[in-house]
């Protein structure tokens, strides 16, 4: 009897290894919920910095065109900034 019985025992026991890869996999399956989170965070900026860039570069044009000129707006001449990029 004691032979069956650890028999039943030994089919219900779950082998460490499968224990060590289940634990893993939920690790895993948390960090890659935490990076999809990111990920969206991320995409969330990028399209708010996008739609800034595009109306910031819809008023740059605007304010350069020679019809804005007359309402009292002075174009800075192009100048070297330290870092050795042009500002124009």
């Amino acid at each position: 009897m004691e032979s069956y019985q650890a028999q039943v025992r030994a089919r219900e026991a779950v082998p460490e290894a499968m224990a060590a890869m289940a634990r893993e996999l939920e690790k895993t399956r948390e960090e890659l919920q935490q990076a999809k989170d990111e990920l969206a965070v991320e995409r969330r900026t990028t399209a708010f910095l996008r739609r800034a860039v595009t109306e910031l570069s819809i008023e740059n044009e605007a304010l350069r065109s020679p019809g804005h000129r007359q309402g009292g707006v002075s174009v800075l001449a192009e100048r070297r900034r330290q870092d050795g990029f042009t500002c124009s």
